[in-house]
């Protein structure tokens, strides 16, 4: 009894130290400077999976540096909200200095089957002794905020955004240009959907 009351108020104390809640407005009134740090890798990923493991191909969508162009959606709806000092950070670039506001861009798992390496973004479909599920894009995102004073909020996004074609061949390369084209379309949505997260923390 007395480990489960222990358990119980260290799980509360881990609750307290993030907030799911929105900022509020004179937190948010306070914020002048913001520094984004994306975490999302440069590729998404490109899964066709099979009944079994020897079925499965994983590849990776490289064709343009995708991780610039969702810090670039972010950064632009920031500076449409009018903060005029927004600086943007990645893996190769890491974040230093003292600003108001850091929001970090952190990839989630999939939560589909054998989908162990897609975090974040990309397209995935399964097969499974024949029958197919629809291929669909997809962007998985743990937002989370961090004010100068020390407190932090979060929140987690998700979209899927099923393409018109029916089967996903196992390589990238093996796509028609058309089908690269509206893969490449649909996932540019799911980044663009992926704003909600700022606006669910307040911002």
């Amino acid at each position: 009894m007395k480990k489960n009351i222990v358990l119980m108020f260290t799980l509360i104390a881990l609750l307290a130290g993030c907030s799911s809640m929105p900022l509020s407005k004179q937190q948010v009134n306070k914020v002048q400077s913001i520094a984004i740090i994306n975490n999302f890798p440069q590729y998404p990923s490109y899964s066709s999976i099979g009944t079994t493991v020897f079925q499965n191909s994983y590849d990776k969508i490289i064709n343009k540096n995708y991780q610039e162009e969702l810090s670039s959606i972010f950064a632009k709806y920031l500076g449409q909200k009018g903060y005029k000092n927004v600086a943007v950070y990645n893996k190769t670039k890491k974040y230093k200095g003292e600003v108001d506001l850091v929001i970090t861009l952190e990839p989630s798992g999939l939560n589909r089957p054998a989908a162990p390496n897609n975090a974040g973004y990309g397209i995935y479909q399964r097969s499974f002794f024949g029958i197919q599920d629809k291929a669909s894009t997809y962007i998985e995102m743990n937002a989370l905020v961090k004010l100068k004073s020390g407190e932090e909020f979060n929140t987690h996004f998700h979209d899927f955004a099923p393409v018109s074609f029916k089967d996903l061949p196992k390589k990238w390369d093996y796509l028609s240009n058309s089908q690269k084209n509206e893969i490449e379309s649909k996932i540019k949505q799911n980044m663009k959907k992926s704003i909600n997260a700022m606006r669910d923390l307040g911002l």
